[in-house]
């Protein structure tokens, strides 16, 4: 299995500044990651790797329990904004119950 992460590149800023230490993610693809693991992570849309990361803690959730406003990540207005982002990432409807992977990560080093 390949150890690497993602993510969209307006959010690749702000995870190189440190600004960004939280990620969410739907479904369980990314439960094989474990507080430890150190992996590299690239821009999902160019395929750059800029940054390698270590996974700190890792905690589960679902859609509906997932905060609006929760330090290192991205803060949201509303839950229709919050769904509507998730949308947009995963290209599909998402539902209050969804599983929710919430890893936090500091970066190691940049590229």
């Amino acid at each position: 299995m390949n150890k690497e992460i993602g993510f969209a590149p307006d959010l690749v800023k702000l995870v190189k500044s440190g600004e960004k230490t939280k990620t969410y993610r739907l479904g369980n693809k990314y439960d094989f990651l474990n507080p430890g693991d150190v992996i590299p992570t690239k821009n999902s849309e160019s395929g750059e790797v800029f940054a390698e990361l270590k996974i700190t803690n890792k905690a589960y959730t679902t859609f509906k329990d997932l905060p609006l406003n929760n330090s290192g990540h991205e803060i949201y207005g509303t839950k229709e904004e919050q769904r509507n982002l998730f949308e947009k990432y995963y290209g599909r409807k998402v539902e209050d119950d969804e599983f929710v992977i919430v890893l936090s990560f500091e970066v190691t080093k940049l590229f």
